[in-house]
């Protein structure tokens, strides 16, 4: 990947999500990417958790009077043009980010929907999943569920195909379902529009898991659209660099190796 490209401006984006103590995942996995590729993060923080790079053990949502009096005052302070959206916590929290998007309708929204933990622990109960459908789908450029989060926001269909139209249909206008062929030696991603399948692409699966793959991708493709690449070119990019960040993650917890969203960097300059 050609980094030089994205870093001729620094946009500043808005990023919601939930602070993960292990930095691997949440809002550090997003402001290292975004700062990766060039931009500037105003970090919004929804949900403290108690996580490692092995287990989530508890989400504890953060007052949403205070991420909607944040985010008044970045909007009038910033030129924010694209917003991303990960771990959300509650349903309060989905009520801020509706009202936050309808009263700046000049915003570009792309969201991560975490829904649950890779334990299986659920982390958006079903008003939290009804308020995502019905809300705030209706007011996203994209969303970017793996194959799992896609059943669930549309749990009365089998095929990733008609998941995919039922969520296109609550108005959001693109989507981006990850890995749609599980257990098998490649990932394969799906960016879809009203018309169809726009672009799949196909990847080498990595040996190891990964704490925070899903957070590099989505902050990685926003970062690219708030520097003015088309969707097709920042889904593109933005698989490259996650993919690369994850073939360079390192195992410095227990667990999930964590991505180096910085694998581009020559070694000789760090101090």
């Amino acid at each position: 990947m050609n980094t030089s490209e994205l870093t001729h401006t620094k946009p500043a984006v808005m990023c919601f999500s939930g602070l993960d103590p292990s930095g691997g995942a949440g809002i550090q996995a997003d402001i290292e990417s975004f700062a990766s590729l060039g931009c500037h993060v105003c970090p919004m923080i929804t949900s403290l958790t108690a996580q490692n790079t092995e287990n989530l053990i508890q989400s504890y949502p953060v007052d949403s009077t205070i991420l909607e009096q944040q985010a008044d005052i970045i909007i009038n302070d910033f030129s924010i043009q694209w917003i991303k959206i990960g771990l959300m916590g509650s349903p309060a929290v989905i009520d801020t980010l509706v009202k936050i998007a309808n009263n700046n309708t000049t915003l570009n929204i792309e969201l991560d929907p975490i829904l649950a933990a890779r334990e299986a622990k659920q982390l958006a109960g079903q008003v939290q999943k009804e308020k995502i459908t019905h809300q705030l789908l209706p007011l996203t450029f994209l969303v970017t569920p793996n194959s799992q989060e896609a059943h669930e926001l549309a749990p009365e269909f089998k095929s990733l195909a008609d998941c995919a139209k039922q969520i296109l249909d609550t108005g959001c206008k693109h989507i981006l379902i990850t890995d749609c062929k599980p257990n098998t030696n490649s990932i394969v991603n799906q960016l879809w529009n009203h018309q169809g399948i726009v672009q799949e692409d196909e990847w080498p699966r990595l040996p190891d898991t990964y704490h925070g793959s899903g957070c590099t991708l989505s902050s990685a493709i926003t970062a690219c659209l708030a520097k003015h690449k088309t969707l097709l070119e920042a889904v593109t990019i933005g698989q490259s660099f996650a993919w690369k960040a994850c073939q360079q993650g390192q195992p410095l917890g227990q667990g999930q190796l964590l991505p180096d969203r910085f694998y581009w960097r020559p070694e000789h300059e760090a101090c």
